[in-house]
């Protein structure tokens, strides 16, 4: 989805750099996504970071230059340029509004990944369980959490949407370089009793899972409706994410050594969750944009999931 060349409302990339004396630098940064999605303003900072600090930086150096030839990607249905984006949300958030983070260490994953495939050995009667990824425990945890504290009715329909990256699964495949966007849309859907039950968090990861297969090697496909898809169930207070473990956030330097912390704001606007990899080798970093009563509703029910896991 690109701008209309006559369009100049909104900024292709904002920066912005805070100092804090005798503290620290914070640096703010908005990419527009006609621009590029997530993976391509990643390895857009590394190269930024990179630069600026020459032969000190730690950061994982981009060897391969960015690639540009948009002939390369074959869109169904003019896709690339008959989308427009007013269906896109630009409301204010509610002011009680507010962003939390919460890590799953390693070891609470390799529990949770252990759970998932036992219960789920069981629950086929001792057939094969499937192979449950760190992020795909991650989003079912976090799914289940969220269920649970928004206190959902055993009848209601929960939404979860996530991106892929379709570079490798395109054939043929695109270079990871290729800068722009090329992501596919993963929708799940689920009766909450399911999510609520004993074993929710096995029914959320092999949805989550079907979701992935399914996604398959010809992941534009349907891309058409997914506009439409997303417009309805926004408001039935879908869950989706942004970020990656795989972007390595905590490996920036722009030679000022690596980042305390890293946030995705843009979060709050949706009430979505980020991810990202901890600063902990093995874990991941969840960001949360609830409002105020949800959240503390949510921290509590995470804590005491990972209680139950040792």
């Amino acid at each position: 989805m690109l701008l209309r060349s006559d369009d100049d409302s909104l900024s292709v990339l904002a920066l912005q750099v805070t100092v804090f004396p005798n503290q620290g630098v914070a640096v703010g940064v908005a990419v527009h996504h006609a621009g590029c999605d997530g993976s391509s303003s990643t390895r857009f900072m590394f190269s930024w970071a990179s630069t600026c600090a020459g032969p000190r930086s730690s950061a994982v150096v981009v060897a391969a230059p960015p690639v540009f030839d948009r002939s390369l990607v074959s869109v169904p249905r003019d896709l690339y340029f008959g989308q427009r984006a007013e269906w896109i949300i630009h409301e204010d958030p509610p002011v009680d509004m507010v962003i939390a983070s919460f890590t799953l260490k390693r070891d609470h994953i390799r529990r949770l990944k252990e759970l998932i495939s036992a219960k789920d050995g069981a629950m086929e009667g001792g057939g094969a369980s499937f192979r449950c990824s760190t992020i795909m425990a991650t989003y079912a945890y976090v799914w289940v959490c969220l269920i649970k504290a928004r206190a959902y009715g055993s009848d209601r329909t929960a939404h979860f949407m996530f991106a892929a990256d379709c570079r490798g699964r395109l054939r043929p495949p695109l270079p990871a370089a290729y800068f722009g966007n090329c992501i596919g849309l993963c929708f799940v859907e689920a009766k909450a009793g399911e999510l609520l039950r004993e074993n929710g968090v096995v029914s959320a990861a092999k949805a989550i899972g079907k979701a992935i297969e399914g996604f398959g090697d010809d992941p534009l496909r349907g891309a058409e409706t997914w506009p439409e898809t997303v417009r309805s169930i926004v408001p039935q207070q879908l869950l989706s994410v942004a970020g990656s473990p795989r972007f390595r956030v905590y490996d920036l330097d722009f030679g000022w050594g690596t980042p305390n912390k890293v946030e995705v704001t843009s979060i709050v606007r949706v009430g979505a969750m980020s991810v990202s990899e901890s600063r902990e080798e093995g874990g991941v970093e969840i960001g949360m944009g609830l409002r105020k009563h949800d959240m503390d509703e949510f921290g509590t029910h995470f804590i005491d999931g990972l209680d139950r896991l040792q």
